[in-house]
């Protein structure tokens, strides 16, 4: 089987090698092409532009590289279309992928697009588009596959990816839970400031704030979930730079970097 995917961003890369990864234990011979990042090259996909050129963000941002944009574009559409994959899976990543979707689906190929644009929250009139060019659409919220049968969509509920690499690395999101109701361990919460540079410089120090607050009521457990495109010495800075902006006589949040 061929597979053509795109991943524009670091989480959607992350999310996406694991979906190849279990791809592979059906399908040994699977070949698999597109945009994406390190872990899905990790998984043998053969990455025609990489995750780091499309994580732009911002309106101004976005308008300076839209050339970049539409010859990213077109290039993937010219080897969609020259390879002619079983399928196409878009990966979240919306105002990119469902102009390609349309283009696929006018090529006749079938269209998955796993982890759904939030069309439910804002947005809303994007789910007619999505009804007419997407095949299959995987969601990760239960609340998703009812608002999509709704609008006519092909759904199906696949569960959130982040509790499986919770289960796979050990820790079970209800047992924390009610272990933290109960009183017998700290609470454990979970900081992800994003996956990109000027993201965690904005978010982070926030987020650490927050974990300060709560430190004077409970015992807290915080930790800082590590994007694959951040470096471990770009978190600790933004820590430690935080740390020591706070006042003196202030309590010293705890926190470790995941």
């Amino acid at each position: 089987m061929k597979l053509a995917i795109v991943a524009g961003e670091a989480s959607g890369d992350l999310h996406a090698s694991e979906v190849v990864r279990e791809l592979k234990k059906l399908d040994p011979t699977l070949q698999t092409f597109g945009i994406g990042g390190d872990l899905l090259a990790r998984e043998g996909m053969r990455v025609l532009h990489h995750a780091r050129e499309m994580g732009i963000v911002g309106l101004f941002n976005v308008i300076r590289h839209l050339g970049m944009f539409r010859r990213v574009l077109n290039e993937m559409t010219d080897t969609i279309a020259r390879e002619k994959p079983d399928a196409v899976m878009l990966v979240d990543y919306p105002d990119f992928n469902l102009r390609l979707a349309k283009r696929c689906k006018a090529m006749g190929l079938r269209v998955i697009y796993y982890i759904s644009p939030q069309v439910w929250a804002w947005r809303r009139g994007r789910v007619k588009q999505i009804a007419r060019v997407v095949d299959r659409m995987l969601v990760i919220f239960p609340f998703e596959e009812e608002f999509y049968r709704q609008h006519n969509v092909n759904v199906t509920y696949v569960g959130h990816p982040l509790i499986d690499e919770m289960l796979a690395a050990g820790r079970s999101p209800l047992a924390d839970a009610k272990s933290a109701a109960t009183g017998q361990r700290p609470t454990a919460i979970a900081l992800l400031p994003g996956s990109r540079r000027h993201e965690v410089r904005a978010l982070l120090p926030a987020m650490l704030d927050a974990i300060a607050i709560l430190k004077n009521d409970r015992e807290i457990d915080a930790f800082v979930i590590q994007a694959p495109t951040i470096s471990s010495v770009e978190l600790l800075e933004t820590m430690r730079g935080h740390q020591e902006r706070r006042p003196s006589n202030a309590r010293s949040p705890a926190y470790r970097s995941s």
